[in-house]
């Protein structure tokens, strides 16, 4: 997808774009599972490859836009409002350990955290407390990106 910036007396400019497909719960509709695309930047913020779904949610605005699966519709969603956005695609990591979480809305589920933590940010609270708006875990063999907001507790599953 490119989307077009037009400034009067300039060229056009093209911002290309890549869809990553997701699968979002929110908050006001816990028995629905909404499927679509969100549409990262090429370029990384940090400069480093292509940016990261992760990397776009921690910098997103309050509102982003995504393209619904079912009827490639195009609507503006509240970032306050998503419990968790996961990924379609399965990832090829080991799991480090099991975390129970529960979310907004009761929600109970069972996660892996796969990423490395330097120390002294090993625990799960340290994580919870972290500056992210998203916290990453593995979900199923996917990467699950949860609204910190949304989780309510959790708990190592040692």
């Amino acid at each position: 997808m490119t989307n077009s910036i037009e400034y009067p007396g300039v060229k056009n400019f093209q911002i290309s774009k890549r869809e990553k497909s997701v699968k979002i719960l929110f908050d006001k509709s816990f028995s629905k599972v909404v499927e679509g695309n969100i549409f990262l930047n090429l370029n990384s913020r940090s400069g480093i490859g292509e940016e990261t779904l992760i990397e776009y949610l921690d910098n997103s605005k309050d509102y982003i836009p995504i393209k619904l699966e079912k009827s490639n519709e195009y609507r503006i969603f509240n970032m306050n409002d998503i419990v968790y956005i996961l990924e379609k695609n399965i990832l090829n990591v080991k799991e480090q350990k099991q975390i129970d979480l529960v979310l907004s809305g009761n929600i109970k589920i069972n996660v892996g955290h796969f990423k490395n933590l330097p120390n002294p940010r090993s625990r799960l609270l340290d994580y919870l407390n972290g500056e992210n708006r998203y916290i990453s875990f593995l979900y199923k063999g996917s990467e699950i990106h949860i609204n910190r907001e949304k989780i309510l507790n959790g708990a190592d599953n040692e």
